[in-house]
């Protein structure tokens, strides 16, 4: 997953594993999260942030989409799972 495309050190952060508990989802968690992630990357004068997440995991990626990411690849992951990446420009 850590490829140029998802961060390259100079214009491009990644937002590697983030995750709420099941019994906390929908409650603004995981947005506030994926801001936060936003606001320092932009601090840092990063232009994009990139994020991968599973095709399966339909809730997250209404959230990202949500938040104004734009699917940008796919490719396979481990066990075979179709990982979508997904990214906006801050």
């Amino acid at each position: 997953m850590e490829k140029d495309y998802y961060a390259d050190g100079k214009t491009k952060a990644h937002l590697h594993h983030t995750r709420v508990l099941e019994k906390l989802r929908g409650k603004g968690i995981g947005s506030q999260l994926v801001k936060i992630a936003e606001d320092e990357a932009h601090k840092r004068s990063f232009k994009e942030l990139t994020l991968g997440v599973e095709e399966t995991n339909i809730e997250a990626i209404k959230l990202y989409e949500k938040l104004g990411y734009k699917e940008f690849m796919r490719e396979k992951g481990d066990e075979r799972k179709i990982i979508i990446g997904m990214k906006k420009n801050l």
